[in-house]
């Protein structure tokens, strides 16, 4: 996660929504470890590159996010871009590993 460039984009397959997070404690609060392991996501970071999501348990940290050689053009992450939804950050030791974190709730573009 060293190169990672935030802001990063998630894409839930489910219902085609993209969320857009700031850092990297957004991410974990409001993913759920679940749907990581059921490959429910596709992220990419600000420069367009693929990121891999995957569950460990290390303490507190759950999510494991890796910056793979795959990458998305400008047009497509411009696009990525509009639709996404810009997530509200917590406060540590809100998120739960599975999910279902009290302030799941985006907020308004502005």
């Amino acid at each position: 996660m060293d190169d990672l460039q935030f802001p990063v984009y998630v894409l839930m397959k489910d219902d085609g929504t993209v969320l857009k997070f700031a850092a990297f404690p957004g991410m974990q609060s409001y993913l759920e470890a679940i749907d990581v392991e059921n490959d429910e996501y596709d992220a990419w970071d600000k420069l367009g590159r693929q990121l891999q999501l995957a569950v460990v348990r290390t303490g507190e940290q759950w999510l494991q996010v890796r910056v793979t050689s795959q990458r998305i053009t400008d047009q497509e992450i411009a696009r990525i871009e509009k639709k996404a939804k810009m997530m509200r950050e917590t406060e540590p030791g809100q998120g739960f590993a599975g999910g279902s974190s009290p302030s799941r709730k985006p907020i308004a573009k502005g």
